[in-house]
């Protein structure tokens, strides 16, 4: 490797290029069960579904990011790990909101 090439033609040197993809959340079975789904399970900040006893977490779950303000998903093995801790703690009954942030993970009880 010594550059990329555009596809206008520019050409910018370098010695390691990282190429990073998106992916299409897999949420048939949350559609199917009548769940509201944009760009994957949206998720309210206890990480509940539209339906009230369906969690989601991880790389499915669109939840409502304050950083940027609107729903969004994080494909980041922080923010699984901080999601699942987050629903586990709701289910045991101590209300716990997600903080998701890009590059952070960390809950916060209400």
């Amino acid at each position: 490797m010594r550059a990329v090439l555009t596809e206008a033609g520019r050409e910018y040197p370098a010695d390691i290029v990282i190429i990073g993809c998106g992916v299409v959340p897999a949420d048939e079975l949350a559609r199917a069960a009548g769940l509201r789904c944009e760009n994957g399970v949206v998720t309210d900040v206890h990480c509940r579904t539209s339906d009230a006893a369906i969690y989601a977490a991880g790389d499915c779950a669109s939840h409502l990011n304050r950083q940027y303000g609107r729903h969004l998903r994080l494909e980041s093995v922080d923010n699984a790990f901080e999601q699942g801790t987050t629903v586990a703690l709701n289910l045991l009954g101590a209300a716990t909101r997600t903080t998701s942030c890009r590059g952070s993970g960390r809950t916060s009880s209400t």
